[in-house]
């Protein structure tokens, strides 16, 4: 066996590893044993996967690997912290590099490394002496976690990017959270209740995991998955020969050796627990002992009525684990004890301790027609292993706590909601009587309460008003996640959607609609017909008829739905597998609708202007022979060896077969060349070996003839690879008696297909490739990413940049984008780009348009993205751009292997330019090289660039926008109306929510003439002003709560206490005047109060005045407050008009700014109302505290003491009385408003305009 058949034995056993067959079945497949195939496979997972998790790290790769270490963590014994690590020197890091690797060298770390403290963290229930009653946590040597959180580092990214552990695992591996088992959980649950299925379902309590971990056993788990020899030596140097000491009141113990148990403070314990516990999650699986999701299929191939009953789809999950916390999951009793026998096995075998008397038991049983009462359930006797436990399930009206979440059998949301109440009625108890300011409560509710509720109740839709906005935010954000999951999770609310029930997911769903958010699917050929311009009934004609029943029943239409994005028509394969099809039924109108394509003119003439081609026969799908094509064979089984059209010579061409051993790293190889005796009239080829020709470059002549056979010799053709494709493939040929081969094959189809690449306008690549994982496939790719750009002038000048750029192999981009009018209705963004030859020339220059979203960095990421667009397949690029934003994004996106989709909702903004960019990269092979250029520093071309963008924002021709459903790597994107959401979607929502809470604002009675004559902006300026954010006294809290009740009218004047007090002060007027009731404006207005109210006009003038005169002396005192008194900020009511009541609410008017921008700048303005609106709440305070004191004496006089005050006589219906101050006729006129609420949103993505701005002045 030589060294060429050995490589290529290795990588057919590979490649049938991955796709999906055994060992056993590959040693059959290919005649070895199965040994053989054991340790191909366990060599190739070594050094394919596993290949640079032992490498040495780069200094700069440990450099980066110590700044991401935590700060404020306790050190280990030497005393050595985070912080002293990340402040060496070079010259230490490097030294402190170099041990590392001599660690990696040994596969050993230093015995001082292996010695630690204990620190034991007491749990909430009393010590009593008992260690049980402790946490305790491993203080590890820094140098030592530093080491150990690398290669958790690489590890962990091998094991979730390659999926190699397969059990329902939750933890530890990036991106993994208790988000996914807990809505898991409830799907299950869910689906038991709306299909009346028995569900057991057990969460066990493991007791102290870390400690009862084998390392001898942890070994063999490791050795399971493939994992290097030598890396598994160091981890299991990190747990023997080890020594801890424990801190006590008292000092530190003796040291003691430490026998078994991984640490818990180490980096990598917890993937270590993963790994150990990974191979009973699998076994149980495997077993398929779980409880079954079934959902009818969507038979979108079978018209509506059509009987569906036996399609269905089925998903088993016996387990949900997440670190020690497990829940096993069975539709019955029996199976449930099948599972827990097992576990019970592997717990016994691997000394892991199990309180089982603590497990929790949730049953739903199957209910008849009527519904019981919800009646405790009786005990349950459960075998759990060698073990029978008596154990009493929840109760129906209990619950069961899971990862922090209460689930109970009927899946309601009691339980969360007492817990919500009982959270709330504790904080009110406890600080009800505290001396906290509004700052403590904020602080509270944002970073405390609304987390906790936000967590317990993340898989159920509460209707609470007050956190309903917190819901919408975190409600949609994790639904979308969810269903772009690339775990098992997704699986779950495609067979649950399915359904249409009412039911988490379905009110999840009605939260987007809530919001005017749709969702973009990227798979619509899964879920509807895709439509054409050509329908088989003109193809076909009258044979249409004869297969209509076919067409029906596979939902098959178009000719478009037969062909492929370049217009090729697919192969029968390929129809097959897009459309369920079986391999037992033929397609008996395949060959008709070649042979009408090549008959009928008008018809190629519609393909050649969709696809922009210009076939000139019917376009066919061919396959490229390559090694990816003798691999699908092999997977197929297919024993005979392909015959193969080559078409070095065209028009002149070669049939024949490959010969044994082809090497795929050349260029050519021997073709054993057949001669065409006769094609039959129903397609077929009949052919024979060639004896000889005048191609002939060598020839075979077997060694030992058969019996009765004349010695003959064959031809054989040297052939280039590149032009040659498959014509059939198969298990085997017929013979004739003349031993001439039959071949099932349409040759003019092929040799037509031929004559149309070589003719075609569309520059597509000579042979389509379609086997699995072909390369060669991404030759094409650029046309297609500009097929995914809306068809207009720009994406035609792209595409012929891209034809010309082709044959590159290294380019060189200046990039640029321009933003003016930021933030207004006229903001107009551009991006382009200039492409410098090495002979510093400009051999090519673009520039666009953008629409929506607008901001700098936007338009620079998109100008990144043209560039790549236009770049070869393999290039090198380098970048050149003056965005250190840009760059930093991209480089931080590409280089973390581990981005998962909630990393992508977690973009601040531009996450679909950013996919685009990362996408591409990938998917062209590119290498990406960033230069910072520095702007505006007389470089030529990037100013040129600049120049050209600028000039951009006055082309009228449309922009280039990327269509909406190009992203494959995104299963559903959020778009509000049509427009995808490039913003982080809880931002998004928050926008959303705060524009619906402004606009019912502004539709409140006593505020529905403010829109138009209020700067908004500096309104909520002034009102949110209260001192340094991160400092609070109770002057400031005291002045913040005052200031709210203006605005909002909600000072308790006398008329608002009688609906709460009605009994004692049903008769009460005015305390000062005693003629009028006592409203909010009647403070003001009161007779009694003239003077102050007088003084406080006067204040507030001169307050600006003084202000205005310490900035200028252009104008004198008295011309300002000539002036000031002309915009009529009097006391007198006006429906529309602003009055100086409404300035001491808080209220900003328009004139007032306008008045102060002639003498001051904005900062100084902005100063002077500061000071002029707190002088403002000073004297409204004071004024508010003599009233105040007025209604005390009177209370005191009518002996109302604090604590009758105490006991409420609520009077709903008592209203308060409203003054013409109120436009009644206005309360509900809408039309008020020139901008809506979804105006407002369109505003927004549009031009970036916030809302504040649109209700203050005009904007240009």
């Amino acid at each position: 066996m030589t060294h060429a058949f050995n490589e290529d034995l290795k990588w057919r056993i590979v490649f049938l590893y991955y796709n999906g067959h055994n060992c056993k079945k590959i040693a059959e497949l290919l005649y070895i044993s199965k040994t053989t195939v054991k340790k191909v496979l366990q060599i190739y997972m070594q050094y394919t996967i596993y290949s640079d998790l032992m490498k040495y790290p780069t200094l700069d790769e440990w450099i980066d690997n110590v700044k991401s270490l935590p700060n404020n963590k306790a050190s280990g014994p030497s005393g050595i912290s985070y912080e002293m690590l990340k402040n060496l020197n070079e010259d230490n890091q490097s030294f402190l590099h170099a041990f590392i690797c001599v660690c990696m060298d040994l596969n050993d770390i230093p015995d001082e490394w292996k010695k630690a403290t204990i620190f034991p963290i007491p749990k909430l229930k009393p010590f009593f002496a008992n260690l049980t009653n402790t946490r305790p946590i491993t203080l590890l040597e820094t140098p030592r976690k530093a080491f150990i959180s690398l290669l958790n580092r690489r590890l962990s990214r091998i094991l979730k990017n390659n999926n190699v552990l397969k059990g329902n695992q939750f933890a530890a591996l990036p991106g993994n959270s208790t988000f996914e088992p807990i809505r898991m959980i409830n799907e299950i649950i869910q689906d038991a209740k709306e299909n009346n299925k028995e569900l057991w379902l057990l969460s066990q309590d493991l007791g102290k995991a870390y400690d009862r971990v084998n390392i001898f056993m942890l070994e063999k788990a490791m050795e399971r998955i493939k994992i290097p020899p030598n890396f598994i030596q160091i981890i299991s140097s990190l747990f023997k020969n080890r020594q801890n000491q424990v801190i006590t009141a008292y000092g530190l113990t003796d040291p003691y050796n430490v026998l078994i148990g991984i640490d818990q403070g180490e980096v990598i314990s917890p993937l270590l627990w993963c790994i150990y516990y990974d191979p009973l999650l699998c076994e149980i699986e495997q077993r398929k002992l779980g409880y079954t999701l079934e959902a009818p299929k969507i038979a979108l191939n079978k018209f509506y009525g059509e009987d569906t009953s036996e399609e269905t789809e089925k998903l088993t999950i016996s387990s949900s684990a997440y670190m020690d916390d497990t829940q096993w999951l069975a539709p019955s009793q029996n199976n449930l004890e099948k599972i827990l026998e097992i576990a019970d096995s592997f717990y016994k075998l691997n000394d892991i301790q199990v309180n089982k008397e603590k497990s929790e038991l949730l049953v739903r049983y199957k209910q008849g027609r009527y519904r019981p009462k919800l009646k405790p359930h009786e005990p349950v006797t459960l075998r759990f292993g060698s073990d029978s436990i008596f154990i009493i399930p929840v109760s129906p009206r209990s619950s069961i706590r899971i990862l922090g979440v209460y689930f109970d059998e009927r899946n309601t949301f009691q339980s969360t909601i007492k817990r919500i109440n009982d959270e709330i009625n504790e904080l009110r108890y406890k600080y009800a009587r505290k001396r906290i300011t509004d700052k403590h409560m904020i602080y509270i509710f944002n970073s405390v309460i609304i987390p906790r509720i936000e967590y317990w109740s993340q898989v159920k839709i509460y209707n609470v008003k007050n956190i309903g906005d917190n819901q919408d935010q975190a409600k949609i954000t994790n639904i979308l996640i969810q269903i772009n999951d690339a775990s098992v999770l997704a699986i779950l609310p495609e067979k649950i959607v399915k359904k249409y029930r009412n039911n988490f997911l379905i009110a999840s769903l009605n939260l987007l609609k809530n919001h005017n958010i749709s969702l973009i699917n990227n798979s619509l050929y899964d879920w509807l017909i895709p439509g054409g311009q050509i329908s088989l009934l003109q193809v076909l004609e009258d044979a249409y008829f004869h297969h209509l029943f076919f067409f029906k029943k596979y939902r098959i239409l178009f000719l478009e739905q037969i062909l492929s994005d370049d217009g090729l028509l697919l192969s029968t394969n390929e129809i097959r597998d897009k459309f369920n099809i079986p391999t037992i039924l033929a397609l008996k109108w395949y060959r008709k609708v070649i042979t009408a394509l090549n008959t009928n003119n008008e018809i190629l003439s519609s393909i050649n202007r969709i696809y922009n081609t210009n076939y000139s026969n019917c376009p066919i799908t061919t396959q490229q022979f390559s090694r990816e094509s003798e691999a699908d064979r092999i997977r197929k089984n297919y024993t005979s060896k392909p015959i193969l059209l080559n078409t070095d010579n065209y028009p002149n061409y070669y049939i024949g077969t490959p010969k044994k051993n082809v090497d795929f790293d050349t260029d050519s190889f021997t073709l054993e060349h057949y001669k065409i005796n006769s094609i039959s009239n129903n397609n077929k080829l009949e052919i024979s070996r060639c004896q000889g020709c005048n191609n002939t470059t060598s020839t075979y002549t077997p060694l030992r003839p058969r019996r009765n056979q004349v010695q003959e010799s064959f031809c054989n053709i040297e052939c280039n690879i590149s032009n040659t494709s498959i014509l059939y493939t198969g298990q085997s040929t017929t013979a004739t008696r003349d031993k001439h081969r039959l071949i099932p094959v349409d040759l003019n189809s092929h040799l037509h297909q031929v004559n149309n690449l070589t003719s075609s306008i569309s520059n597509l690549p000579t042979i389509r490739n379609t086997s699995p994982g072909s390369n060669n496939q991404l030759h094409t790719i650029d046309k297609n990413l500009l097929q995914h750009f809306e068809t207009n002038s720009k994406l035609e000048t792209l595409h012929i940049i891209q034809q010309h750029l082709k044959d590159e192999d290294t380019l060189s981009f200046y990039t640029d984008g321009s933003l003016i009018n930021a933030n207004t209705q006229a903001a107009s963004m551009t991006a382009g780009f200039i492409r410098v030859s090495d002979t510093n020339l400009i051999t090519h220059s673009f520039t666009t348009t953008i629409e929506n979203w607008p901001s700098s960095l936007r338009a620079e990421l998109f100008a990144i993205l043209l560039s790549l667009i236009v770049s070869p397949h393999g290039c090198r690029v380098d970048i050149n751009t003056d965005s250190q934003n840009s760059i930093n994004i991209i480089q931080r996106i590409y280089n973390n292997p581990t981005f998962s989709i909630r990393d992508y909702f977690r973009l601040p903004n531009n996450n679909i330019v950013i996919n685009n960019i990362v996408s591409i990269i990938k998917a062209k092979n590119l290498t990406l090289r960033f230069n910072k250029v520095k702007a505006h520093n007389n470089n030529y071309f990037n100013e040129l660039i600049d120049q050209e963008c600028k000039a951009a924002h006055y082309d009228s021709t449309p922009a280039l926008i990327i269509k909406q459903h190009y992203f494959d790597n995104i299963k559903f994107i959020p778009q509000w109306g049509s427009i995808p959401i490039e913003r982080k979607l809880r931002k998004f929502i928050t926008d959303s929510s705060n524009i619906k809470n402004y606009l019912s604002f502004l539709h409140l009675p006593q505020n529905y003439k403010y829109k138009d004559i209020v700067d908004w902006d500096i309104t909520l300026w002034i009102l949110c002003n209260n001192g340094d954010k991160a400092e609070t006294n109770f002057e400031q809290h005291r002045k913040m709560i005052f200031k709210y009740k203006l605005l909002s009218e909600q000072l308790a004047v006398l008329e608002k206490t009688k609906r709460q007090y009605y009994d004692r002060y049903q008769d009460s007027d005015c305390p000062l005047c005693a003629e009028e009731k006592e409203t909010f404006t009647h403070i003001w207005l009161c007779p009694y109060q003239t003077e102050a109210f007088r003084q406080l006009y006067n204040n507030f003038k001169n307050t600006l005045i003084f202000g205005i005169l310490n900035q200028t002396t252009d104008v004198s005192v008295q011309q300002l407050s000539d002036q000031f008194d002309l915009l009529l900020y009097t006391k007198n009511f006006h429906a529309s008009s602003i009055t100086f009541i409404d300035i001491i609410k808080g209220f900003v008017p328009t004139t007032l700014i306008e008045w102060l921008q002639k003498y001051t700048t904005a900062t100084q303005r902005r100063d002077i109302l500061i000071k002029a609106f707190d002088k403002l709440y000073e004297d409204s305070m004071e004024l508010w505290k003599s009233r105040c004191e007025a209604v005390a004496s009177i209370e005191h006089m009518c002996g109302i003491t604090q604590y009758m005050k105490r006991s409420i006589s609520y009077n709903t219906k008592y209203k308060e009385p409203f003054t013409s101050y109120y436009n009644i006729n206005s309360f509900f006129d809408f039309s008020s408003l020139n901008i809506e609420y979804i105006e407002y949103i369109n505003l927004l993505i549009r031009f970036n305009v916030a809302y504040i701005d649109l209700f203050a002045f005009d904007t240009p």
